[in-house]
């Protein structure tokens, strides 16, 4: 995916003649004309692909391993209501307007602040609809491989208001039925894509 921004600017070059401050010229120059995410991935492809021939032989050492791209904190700001989060009204009509899953989605999403991973991997049997509370104990990642949540800290339980356990208790009924038994499925029941939430959504 990346090697369309690795070619132009190190394609040329053997990768024995490589060295470190070549690859902290080629970061420098992916600062200048990427933003600083997509930079950082493009380093982290380079990275992966000369560790890739260090294990193949064909480089002694991977000269990329020291650089990096760091956060810049200079930049970051601090999020501001009504530009980066939607106002408490913003919010409101949001959920008056959405219907059906859309709707159950977004309650939860708004009122638990799980990740889409999270959300796409979370099962019923993880929902307490009795007790309003809710167990994180499973992610389903970008290739919809369902799996342990990233860290430790990644398993823990939400509490759900009577809002949030009314809508779902709604959504049940009408929830696409499947082996997993999912909570936010595709319409046939299975592990819903992440770009097609965000396409929708």
């Amino acid at each position: 995916r990346y090697l369309r921004l690795i070619g132009p600017r190190l394609g040329s070059e053997k990768l024995a003649k490589l060295t470190t401050p070549r690859i902290q010229a080629f970061r420098d120059d992916l600062l200048a004309s990427l933003s600083r995410a997509q930079a950082k991935k493009v380093l982290t492809s380079l990275k992966s692909l000369l560790k890739d021939a260090q294990r193949r032989g064909n480089v002694s050492q991977n000269v990329a391993l020291g650089v990096s791209i760091t956060r810049d904190n200079r930049t970051k700001r601090k999020l501001k209501v009504g530009v980066d989060i939607p106002t408490p009204d913003e919010i409101k009509r949001v959920v008056n307007a959405a219907k059906g899953r859309a709707r159950s989605l977004i309650v939860t999403v708004i009122f638990t602040g799980l990740r889409s991973s999270e959300l796409r991997g979370l099962r019923w049997s993880d929902v307490d609809l009795k007790g309003g509370i809710l167990h994180v104990r499973q992610r389903a990642d970008r290739y919809n491989e369902i799996g342990k949540p990233k860290s430790e800290a990644g398993e823990r339980v939400i509490p759900l208001g009577p809002f949030v356990v009314n809508t779902l208790k709604e959504w049940k009924l009408a929830c696409p039925k499947g082996e997993l038994d999912l909570v936010f499925p595709n319409t046939l029941g299975k592990i819903w894509d992440h770009a097609d939430i965000v396409s929708r959504y």
